[in-house]
């Protein structure tokens, strides 16, 4: 699947679903998140057709996400989004679909899809903005059987820094971080009860590397001892630095109240950390 994602990729992303349905905190920290006004909407507009979703990866070749490749694994090929609010939206976007094969076509006033169904569970699609020329049907199996480049882009070398084994795993290019002096940064999560997480970020040099690692790792302490992580280490490594969490689930409920509540108002009072209820 990676090696078919394009070599100028500037962002991946892939989430296993289904371990993350059996996780208490993803489950939690799902519901919370669908609080968020455009969360919400996206699910609404989707008529159910992802509840079924098994594994996602996506690659985003541009900042603005633009243009995107991906992989959907457990989508019913023959979903039909017709409930109230993807009607509205259909309309809205003068969304029109097209069929022929295991090829499909959907263009709006704010983007094209075209789809390749691999299996009745399984799509690989490419979406890009409605005036750019479609790449058809012969393009997509080409970039199937040849591959997009991916693994011998610039971001392959973040790839041994994650675990495409966990649940969550986010691989970016630095311009995405829009931080001078990142080239890269790399992270995966594990949830179940509580939370793990490792986290590599590409810096200019080494010298950079070593130098922030003593200061990532007095923050890290002070999470730790305010109870508002369970445990963290920092580390340098070569002209990167590595980071690896914890933390339970009471403190990942705290963190997701902390960033809904700053969504909603930057200026909202932090809340108590959950040793101090």
């Amino acid at each position: 699947m990676l090696a078919s994602l394009p070599g100028d990729a500037k962002l991946i992303f892939a989430v296993d679903v289904t371990k993350l349905r059996h996780s208490p905190i993803a489950q939690r920290g799902w519901s919370l998140l669908r609080e968020l006004p455009m969360v919400d909407e996206l699910i609404g507009t989707m008529c159910g057709a992802l509840d079924d979703v098994k594994y996602a990866l996506v690659g985003l070749e541009d900042a603005d996400g633009h243009k995107s490749w991906g992989w959907l694994h457990g989508v019913n090929r023959d979903a039909k989004l017709t409930c109230t609010k993807a009607v509205e939206q259909q309309k809205l976007k003068q969304t029109k679909s097209f069929s022929r094969g295991d090829y499909s076509l959907e263009t709006s006033t704010t983007s094209t899809t075209e789809i390749l169904w691999l299996d009745a569970t399984t799509a690989f699609y490419f979406q890009h903005a409605p005036d750019d020329k479609l790449i058809g049907e012969p393009e997509l199996r080409r970039v199937l059987a040849a591959g997009g480049g991916f693994t011998q882009g610039d971001l392959a070398t973040l790839l041994d820094h994650v675990d495409f084994e966990s649940g969550l795993v986010m691989v970016g290019d630095g311009a995405m971080t829009k931080q001078p002096g990142i080239g890269g940064l790399a992270f995966s999560i594990e949830a179940d009860a509580g939370l793990r997480a490792q986290a590599y970020v590409q810096l200019e040099n080494e010298d950079r590397a070593s130098g922030i690692q003593s200061q990532m790792r007095a923050v890290l302490a002070q999470l730790v001892k305010n109870r508002m992580l369970e445990s963290a280490e920092a580390r340098a490594e070569g002209k990167g630095l590595a980071a690896s969490i914890e933390m339970t689930g009471a403190q990942f409920d705290w963190w997701i109240e902390l960033a809904l509540a700053k969504a909603k108002d930057p200026n909202a009072p932090i809340p108590p950390p959950p040793s101090a209820n």
